[in-house]
Formats: structure tokens, sequence, C-alpha cells
């Protein structure tokens, strides 16, 4: 995979997440009797590291125009030239699992964090207290939102899709590595 290949969505993605994970770990860092330039370089490593995750995670599929081919043909879009079968089954088989159980996983998650976290709220006094409190439910809320709204609706069709490359692969296409 080449960077060059990764649009501007991709790159938004990319910097939500490391601006979103930057944020967290500069207000964490915060909390400690620790210089404001350690604070700024914990913040600025963890956007750089969760970045460079994010691409690399891109490039064990494939690549990014790999990921939003597959993405696309899902959704209704046109089959993805020059993916193997291989990768479409293996692409189709992590979506189907992702989007049947992770929907549920981070909404209980999200119950989870922000129950207490709201109960905070009343005596808090400090906006880190805040932040901190709310961060891990609000993303996880955010999560769930996601999946429910966006990735489940097209669940069905990843089935119909997924069934249809098990009729027409081969066993080397559907083996495990």
């Amino acid at each position: 995979m080449h960077l060059r290949e990764i649009d501007l969505g991709g790159w938004a993605r990319a910097a939500a997440v490391a601006l979103l994970c930057g944020f967290a770990a500069a207000v964490f860092a915060s909390r400690f009797a620790i210089p404001v330039s350690t604070v700024v370089a914990v913040g600025i490593g963890a956007g750089l590291l969760v970045t460079v995750l994010v691409v690399v995670a891109w490039a064990t599929i494939g690549g990014y125009a790999t990921q939003r081919a597959l993405r696309e043909w899902v959704r209704g879009g046109p089959e993805p030239v020059g993916v193997p079968t291989r990768r479409r089954v293996r692409w189709l088989a992590h979506f189907i699992d992702r989007t049947s159980w992770f929907a549920w996983l981070s909404a209980v998650l999200a119950v989870l964090f922000l129950a207490p976290a709201v109960s905070q709220l009343a005596g808090a006094t400090d906006w880190q207290d805040v932040v901190l409190a709310l961060f891990p439910g609000v993303l996880w809320a955010g999560i769930a939102v996601h999946v429910f709204a966006v990735e489940r609706r097209h669940l069905p069709r990843a089935r119909a899709l997924y069934e249809e490359e098990l009729r027409t692969a081969t066993w080397q296409d559907v083996r495990v590595p």
C-alpha cells in the first residue's frame, strides 16, 4: 500500500482519530504534575501512534483503496475489481461478524461507562474529571450509533455476498491462513 492511495476522506478519518486520541492522552497526562511540554508531547505521540496503526490496519487488508472498494461493494456499489476472492471472503466474514455482535457490545459498554460518569457530573468541579469520566462512554456510544445506524443496514447484503462468494470460491480462497 502506498500513502498516496489514501484519499481526503481517509486522511480526514485518520486525522480525526489522531486528534481524538491525542486530546484524550493530553487530558489524561495533564492530571499529573508534569510540564505542559510533556503533556503536549504525549498527546502528539498518541495521535501519531494511532494514525500509524490505522494506516497499518488498512495495509493489512490490501490498502485503503481495497478497503474502500469492499465497503462500497457491500453498500450496493460495483464488485471490486482487482480484489482477490480470498480477501473478499475474509473481509465479508469480518464485516458480518463485527456488525452482528459488536453493535451490542459497544452499546453495553457505552451504558456501563456513561452511567457512573453521569452520576459523577453532579459533584465534579474540575473539567478534566468531567472529560475523563465521559470520554470512554461517549466514544462507545458513538461507535454503537455508527454500527447500528450505518453498518447494520448493510448486513443482509453482506451475508448474501458472502454466501455467493463461498459458492463460487475455491478451497484455497476460503481457507484460514
